[in-house]
């Protein structure tokens, strides 16, 4: 009998082993004959994803041609293909599996905003010149196989992904079902309207699954908090969204205000670049971590994050940078929010402080028991078994 491949694909190998990987073993699972193949773009750490199951294929392709895909599929019958998100290169894998006729989706992967700050163009583009060389062949290939025209279509990928000033149901050329999956995975009902009207889908193409990144509580006691602080990280350097300059600037006053006080964890994010964070590295009341601690007070800017940690505790401080938007929806979740560092001194100081009513009818506290049975890999791992055999 043919064998056919599970395709998963994210943009780099840390990534591939987030989400991708644990759901692969939970399919894997289900079904001990089951096939996989990784694919990602970007190599962060020079490595290879270690958590895959055993006898999958990974494969690293900087630069995703038609070529080489099909040299993979022909030699690797694919079953589905799942991203992790819609950015240009997703939009291109997703346009050439559906072309294939090969069952998609996508699984929503954090709080999206309603706009994301970025530096000017100009040097966003120098300082990613090669990556935005290979966005320019995926998107010449996503109009040539949907006989879309080229220049509309980058002007209007323009506007949707970096000034996000449209949606895709106000494009003429990216309203296109080749172009999307054809199934998201979403958390919940709450957003059904920004998946509605941001990416033109129907309620009906959604299946919620709860936020995964609920499962960093997991077998974890979430009232035995440490009495320290943790600052959530994101990738705002490494993907060009703010100045090194103006990140350093912070970092500084988390080790002058925050670290000289309490006990400061570090969470980085999956693409954090540890150079960013050379002047932190060896002050002896902070800890660098990949997990993350159950503290008693969280600082952040806008992650995704704050979803999670809200459930820990209400003692949250967001911080503003300096002419840099920070989305509305993420400040709902700050006990405090700031750019003073009287404020930040105060919050440090501070005891666990009175739950705060969050701005969003769509949060809701779960308990210590709801976490420890939730498990949404199994869901996605399920449903996209269940896709994939519809076809």
């Amino acid at each position: 009998m043919k064998k056919h491949f599970y395709y998963f694909y994210d943009l780099n190998e840390v990534l591939i082993d987030r989400y991708p990987s644990k759901i692969a073993s939970q399919i894997r699972m289900h079904d001990p004959n089951s096939n996989f193949i990784f694919i990602y773009s970007e190599n962060y750490t020079n490595g290879h994803p270690l958590q895959i199951p055993p006898d999958s294929k990974f494969f690293y392709i900087p630069s995703l041609s038609k070529k080489k895909l099909n040299e993979i599929i022909d030699k690797y019958p694919p079953k589905s293909l799942t991203t992790i998100a819609l950015r240009i290169p997703d939009m291109w894998l997703l346009t050439f599996f559906n072309h294939k006729n090969v069952p998609t989706q996508i699984i929503q992967h954090g709080l999206w905003s309603d706009r994301l700050e970025r530096i000017p163009l100009v040097p966003l583009l120098l300082g990613k010149f090669s990556k935005f060389i290979n966005y320019l062949k995926y998107t010449k290939e996503i109009c040539k196989i949907n006989s879309i025209p080229l220049i509309p279509t980058l002007k209007e990928l323009f506007h949707f992904l970096l000034k996000e000033d449209i949606t895709i149901s106000e494009t003429k050329y990216l309203n296109n079902n080749m172009i999307k999956a054809q199934t998201v995975f979403a958390f919940d009902s709450s957003w059904d309207n920004y998946y509605t009207k941001k990416y033109a889908y129907k309620l009906n193409q959604l299946i919620y699954i709860g936020n995964p990144d609920l499962l960093l509580l997991k077998e974890k006691n979430i009232k035995d908090k440490e009495n320290s602080i943790c600052y959530l990280c994101q990738s705002l350097v490494e993907d060009g969204r703010l100045s090194k300059h103006i990140y350093n600037s912070f970092l500084k006053v988390l080790k002058s205000q925050v670290a000289s006080e309490k006990k400061l964890y570090i969470k980085l994010h999956p693409r954090s670049k540890m150079a960013i964070y050379q002047e932190l590295k060896n002050c002896k009341n902070i800890v660098f971590t990949n997990e993350l601690p159950i503290c008693t007070h969280y600082i952040a800017h806008y992650t995704g994050l704050l979803a999670t940690v809200k459930h820990i505790t209400d003692n949250i401080l967001i911080w503003l940078l300096p002419n840099h938007h920070t989305p509305e929806y993420f400040k709902n979740f700050g006990s405090v929010v700031t750019n003073s560092i009287d404020d930040l001194v105060l919050f440090v100081k501070s005891q666990e402080c009175s739950e705060m009513n969050l701005n969003s009818s769509s949060f809701q506290k779960l308990t210590q028991h709801d976490l420890d049975k939730f498990n949404p890999i199994k869901k996605i791992s399920k449903n996209i078994i269940s896709l994939s055999n519809d076809k």
